[in-house]
């Protein structure tokens, strides 16, 4: 799944349905901690909102903002 040492590497058992129809409430996501720099966009990423960990796709804005967004077209983008 990724060329990451296995020591920068965790799971995470997803919740919501904020990301369907990608990842599914009770899927299982393996997160690569050595990635710490938005380096793709609008490739799904960990991080956290708020004090939420949160899967999004992530979006760096021109004004050095990022965009959060969900891939279920009921949930809105926050910025």
């Amino acid at each position: 799944f990724t060329r990451s040492r296995p020591e920068f590497l965790v799971t995470m058992p997803c919740k919501g349905t904020s990301m369907e129809p990608t990842i599914n409430d009770g899927n299982l996501c393996i997160i690569d901690l050595s990635r710490k720099v938005i380096d793709e966009q609008d490739e799904i990423w960990a991080c956290a909102y708020g004090n939420i960990a949160v899967l999004k796709r992530l979006r760096a804005m021109p004004d050095g903002t990022v965009k959060l967004m969900s891939d279920n077209d009921r949930v809105s983008d926050e910025v």
